[in-house]
């Protein structure tokens, strides 16, 4: 025997419930049937005692400390590999100058190619530069963006002629036609497989070619500073983004460029936070110096902060070289005006616009900023895709909501009560935290909760915490003292609605969300789609906690999709829904419906389509049964769409693509008829019938109608399981003590 299986039989920890689970499979594998009956009661003694060690020494070892904290919002130290891909268009028709007539700049090959590296360098060390945190003040810091050129091409012939400028029509000014730049190129192998984030493309704003500074493409669509227009740029894997430079011009206009794409992006996560608290309010800017209270906060790329004029004085535009001064708290930019003020000019970067830009930039909050709740706004520009599909932010709150008051018990029975409480304020409550002895049994996105997984006659406390978005959380309630009884509570009539959650998925392949799952018996969560075709889109699949739905049925128009989607038996507690599609669609909303009480295997499901007024489907059903219906309509004028007689409404909503996606529910009968109020158009409308599970006895393992050894042998067997639901009779997520304790309360022998 070597040290280290020394050490693991005298030293490490066994856990009881361990030991409990060894001693019950050592006693089951003695016991060979058929059993005299005097055995019997030998056998039901040992196990009662097996049984009976004290809930509060479990309860103990399976306890968390669940403090109030103030969540760190995000990394702050992450850094982004930026590659990038230069083109070059230098049309010429005796292979040594620029063709004027093309470009109106008269000036010879070698010289524009001698300008244009010079722009590519600076432009790459002023970006890289303006992504350090602090970098003029702190020489440890690192940038958040790390520039690199991964390819270059050049092309003697002129840009290919795009789309009309939008606000120049029968002008003859174009847009170059960058679709067919980049698909020449296979744009999107460079971006799905060596990770491209930029495309730099050198061309010149002369005769017909207008360029645009920016342009975005990718999952999320194009959020830049195009100006509109289909610009159609192919759509990879990721979003990428082309600027256009002017080789006429110099490295501040390049730079300049990437100042407005920022901007956009960064408006884009939060208008409010960019305009009025980065950039800040115009009014503090008109004619004074910032004095007081009216300071300067950190300008835009247009306007310095210390500019004293109003943005429709052109003269002022562009004011990098003004030396005035004014008071701004730039430099220690927080968004609530606390940082420290500073008395500055356009000395402060050098009077130069690249230098404005940079400085300016290396004052937002970024890698390892100490602004409080801030994320690193970086992240926006380095992975765009990631920070939105993750939710981030701008800022955070870092003050948790407040802590939730009236809290109370009712539906008391002896196997289930209800609790509520009230909403709470300050943050925005994303999930509530309830806690019943002290141990955590349930995280719900509403203010009540029906526990399932008490026993009779028994004393229990309740508390409840409210956590915002980034798990900001609040001090526990007040605790709520209640008892059981020994009335069981009155059986099922049909299935009981649980939770709902909802997404809209707008113009997106993937897209998660959370969704709650209750403690009740015999649970299904249903998820339903409403999809936008652009071409033929579909789902893919759909995940629960990382575990696969299964497909009920899907109804399909043509402009309007339906599906519903099945998991039996989902585990308890708040987890990630994940649609993935098969495509990019028109739009796209999802709903999750958590039920309770159903019969995972008698679900039906009946599909329609029209294209007309009042969408209707009708589906076999029971009165012990619920349906459930989604609807999905193109909707191209956000026209208001309203659930039938008898139906309750469960979800409206209106996404990217003009899509409506709706879903309702209400009680079954022999034939059911599900209907919309709408006005004529396209539609998919999809019900299922979810019937009853006749109530059995709680215990009663192998479904023969008693509850005795062969049950307990069953529940061993799978002791300390998380993955068994079916024997986790108390709901809690694994079979342990509690679900031994209800089998032996409902023995039958």
């Amino acid at each position: 025997m070597n040290a280290a299986d020394l050490f693991e039989q005298n030293l490490s920890p066994v856990k009881p419930h361990h030991k409990l689970k060894k001693a019950a499979r050592s006693y089951w594998k003695s016991l060979t049937p058929p059993y005299e009956p005097k055995d019997l009661t030998v056998i039901f003694s040992t196990l009662f005692i097996l049984l009976s060690i004290p809930l509060t020494v479990l309860v103990a070892l399976n306890s968390r400390d669940d403090r109030s904290k103030a969540a760190t919002p995000v990394n702050k130290n992450t850094s982004y590999a930026m590659p990038v891909l230069v083109l070059k268009y230098f049309p010429t028709q005796d292979g040594v100058n620029l063709d004027s007539n093309i470009t109106g700049i008269n000036v010879t090959l070698s010289n524009i190619r001698s300008h244009v590296d010079q722009i590519t360098s600076e432009t790459k060390d002023a970006l890289q530069a303006g992504s350090i945190y602090h970098g003029y003040k702190d020489p440890t810091a690192t940038p958040a963006l790390n520039y690199s050129i991964i390819d270059q091409k050049e092309y003697l012939t002129a840009l290919p002629i795009g789309i009309e400028v939008p606000w120049k029509p029968g002008q003859g000014v174009y847009r170059p036609d960058y679709g067919k730049i980049l698909t020449d190129l296979n744009i999107c192998n460079y971006v799905n497989n060596q990770g491209l984030r930029e495309v730099w493309l050198y061309g010149w704003h002369y005769g017909n070619i207008e360029p645009a500074e920016s342009v975005m493409s990718g999952p999320h669509g194009d959020t830049s500073n195009s100006g509109g227009g289909a610009l159609n740029m192919p759509v990879c894997s990721k979003s990428y983004v082309l600027y256009n430079y002017n080789y006429g011009r110099g490295t501040n206009e390049a730079v300049h460029d990437h100042g407005h794409q920022i901007e956009i992006m960064l408006e884009h996560v939060d208008n409010n936070m960019m305009q009025n608290n980065y950039i800040g309010p115009w009014t503090t800017y008109y004619s004074n110096d910032g004095s007081g209270s009216s300071f300067h906060r950190c300008g835009w790329t247009h306007e310095p902060p210390n500019t004293m004029k109003t943005p429709a004085m052109v003269s002022d535009l562009y004011d990098y070289y003004d030396t005035r001064y004014a008071w701004t708290d730039c430099e220690d930019w927080r968004p609530d005006g606390s940082g420290q003020k500073t008395y500055i000019n356009c000395n402060t970067w050098l009077c130069n616009e690249t230098k404005y830009h940079t400085w300016r930039w290396q004052n937002m909050p970024g890698k390892n900023n100490t602004v409080p709740g801030a994320s690193n706004w970086w992240d926006f520009i380095g992975d765009w895709d990631s920070a939105l599909n993750s939710g981030e932010q701008l800022l955070y709150d870092v003050i948790p909501p407040s802590v939730p008051t009236g809290l109370t018990a009712s539906d008391i029975y002896s196997n289930k009560l209800t609790l509520t409480w009230s909403l709470s304020t300050g943050a925005v409550v994303d999930y509530y935290v309830v806690k019943r002895n002290g141990v955590e049994i349930a995280r719900v996105n509403t203010t009540t909760l029906t526990d399932f997984s008490v026993l009779p006659n028994t004393n229990y406390s309740y508390t409840v915490s409210a956590s915002d978005s980034i798990d900001n959380t609040s001090a526990d309630s007040s605790p709520l003292s209640t008892a059981t009884n020994n009335l069981t509570a009155p059986a099922l009539s049909r299935p009981e609605l649980d939770y709902t959650s909802s997404k809209i998925g707008n113009a997106l392949a993937s897209y998660s969300w959370s969704h709650t799952t209750g403690l009740g018996t015999d649970r299904m969560l249903i998820v339903a789609l409403s999809i936008r075709k652009a071409g033929s889109v579909s789902a893919q699949g759909v995940t629960y906690d990382g575990l696969p739905l299964t497909l009920v049925g899907s109804s399909d128009q043509g402009a309007a999709r339906t599906e519903f989607w099945k998991f039996s038996a989902p585990s308890s507690g708040r987890k990630q829904i994940v649609v993935t599609l098969t495509g990019i669609p028109g739009g796209s909303v999802a709903s999750a419906v958590g039920w309770y009480g159903v019969d995972q295997a008698n679900i039906s499901y009946q599909g329609a389509i029209g294209f007309s007024a009042n969408p209707a489907v009708t589906i076999p059903s029971s009165t012990t049964a619920i349906v459930q219906d989604v609807l999905s309509t193109p909707n191209l004028f956000s026209d208001a769409v309203s659930a039938g007689l008898g139906q309750t409404q469960i979800w409206n909503l209106y996404s990217g693509g003009d899509t409506k996606g709706a879903g309702s529910y209400k009680s079954g009968s022999v034939s059911t008829t599900m209907l919309w109020n709408t006005k004529w158009e396209a539609w998919s409308l999809s019900a299922i019938s979810l019937k009853l599970k006749a109530n059995g006895i709680p215990g009663d393992l192998n479904s023969d109608g008693k509850v005795n050894i062969f049950d307990a042998s069953i529940l061993f067997f799978n002791w300390d399981s998380t993955t068994t639901p079916a024997y986790d009779l108390s709901h809690n997520g694994r079979v342990d003590i509690f679900d031994a304790s209800m089998l032996f309360f409902n023995w039958t022998g």
